[in-house]
C-alpha cells in the first residue's frame, strides 16, 4: 500500500519444487525491466515463496544474485503451512509477507492478533517491513494497523489490476481515507484506556487503603470480601516484597472451568512470582502497574492483571496483585 506513487515492479521469480531457477538469465531479464521502465533496482521486489524452494544452499545464491543487483527480497506467504523461521536467516528478507489466512477476520481472534503481532515484532526487529496480505475490509485493516503492520494488501482496496495515474489517484484517496480513520480509532481507544485505566485505579486504590489498614493474618479475608464486591476480578493474591506470595490464590469459582484445571490452576501460598512482570515492573516510581493481555496459568482466561504496592498497619512492604478478564 505504501509507495504506490513510485514506480514499481513485483517479480515473482519461479521456485520449481525440484530446485530453484540460479541462471544468470532472470538476473539480465530484470535489468532489462529496469531499463524500460527507467526504474532503480531498489524499486524492484523478488517475491519468493520459501515453503517451495527445496534446495537451500541455490536459495541462498538466488537471494544474493538479486541482492547483489540491488533488488528487494520479499518473503510470501509468511505463517502459512510448513514456514521454516530457519529460512528467514537465509532469505534475510526486506519485506515479510504475512499470509492472508492469519489476516483474515483478526478483527475478532485474538489468537490471530498475538500472532501477527509477534510476526511484526520478528520482522521489524531483522530490519524488514512487515505486509498483511488478504485484507478485505476496513475492520482487518484497522487492526493490522494497530499490531504494527507497515503495509497492507487485498481486494478490500483492489484486485490486480494494471497500473494508471487514474487508479493510482483512486488508491490514494482511498489510502488517505484508511489513515485518517485508523488516526481516528487511535485516539477512540487511548480516551477509553484512559477512562479505564481511572476506573482501575480508583478500585485498587481503594483495597490496598483498606489493606493498608489489615493485619497479614488477615489479608485472606479481606481479599474474598473485596473478590465478592467486584464482578469484573478473576482473583486477587498478595505478594511480599521479595516476589513470594504471601496470601491464597481468592478467585471467583464461576470464572475459572475445570476441563482446564490439569494445566491451570491457581497458585498458592508461598509461589514465587519474583518472574513476573507485575513484580519486576513495580517500584517506587510506578505504584500501580497493568500488564499487557496474557493467558492466565491460574483459569486458562485472557486477563491483565494490576499491580499496586502498599504498607500494611506494620509497615510492611506488600504487592497487591488482582487479576482482570480481557475484553
Amino acid at each position: 500500500m505504501a509507495g504506490i506513487m513510485n514506480k514499481t515492479i513485483n517479480i515473482a521469480e519461479i521456485i520449481q519444487r525440484k530446485g530453484i531457477v540460479t541462471q544468470f538469465q532472470p538476473i539480465i531479464s530484470v535489468r532489462q525491466k529496469a531499463l524500460d521502465y527507467s526504474l532503480r533496482p531498489g524499486n524492484i521486489i523478488i517475491k519468493i515463496v520459501e515453503s517451495e524452494a527445496k534446495n537451500l544452499s541455490a536459495l541462498t545464491q538466488f537471494v544474493q544474485n538479486y541482492k547483489n543487483l540491488g533488488c528487494l527480497i520479499a518473503l510470501d506467504d509468511f505463517g502459512a503451512g510448513y514456514s521454516n523461521l530457519d529460512r528467514v536467516a537465509v532469505i534475510r528478507p526486506d519485506i515479510i509477507k504475512i499470509d492472508r489466512l492469519l489476516i483474515q477476520d483478526i478483527n475478532q481472534e485474538y489468537y490471530k492478533q498475538e500472532i501477527v503481532k509477534s510476526l511484526v515484532g520478528l520482522a521489524h526487529k531483522l530490519g524488514a517491513l512487515a505486509l498483511a496480505e488478504g485484507v478485505e475490509n476496513e475492520k482487518e485493516a484497522l487492526v493490522t494497523l494497530e499490531l504494527g503492520a507497515d503495509m497492507l494488501q487485498g481486494y478490500y482496496f483492489s484486485k490486480p489490476v494494471s497500473i494508471s495515474e487514474v487508479c493510482i489517484e483512486r488508491y490514494q484517496s482511498l489510502i488517505d481515507r484508511i489513515g485518517t480513520d485508523f488516526r481516528t480509532a487511535l485516539v477512540q481507544k487511548r480516551r477509553e484506556q484512559k477512562v479505564q485505566r481511572g476506573k482501575l485505579n480508583i478500585m485498587v486504590n481503594g483495597f490496598t487503603a483498606a489493606l493498608s489498614e489489615t493485619n497479614e493474618s488477615d489479608f485472606d479475608e479481606k481479599i474474598l470480601e473485596f473478590l465478592n464486591s467486584h464482578s469484573s476480578l478473576e482473583c486477587i493474591y498478595v505478594l511480599d516484597e521479595w516476589g513470594l506470595q504471601i496470601s491464597d490464590t481468592i478467585y471467583d469459582p464461576t470464572k475459572f472451568s475445570e476441563e482446564k484445571r490439569t494445566i491451570f490452576s491457581p497458585a498458592r501460598k508461598g509461589a514465587d512470582q519474583s518472574l513476573k512482570e507485575y513484580y519486576w515492573m513495580i517500584d517506587a516510581d510506578m505504584k500501580v502497574i497493568i500488564t499487557e493481555p496474557y493467558i492466565s496459568m491460574a483459569s486458562g482466561n485472557r486477563c491483565v492483571t494490576i499491580s499496586a504496592l502498599f504498607n500494611n498497619i506494620q509497615d510492611n512492604k506488600y504487592i497487591l496483585c488482582l487479576d482482570v478478564q480481557a475484553s
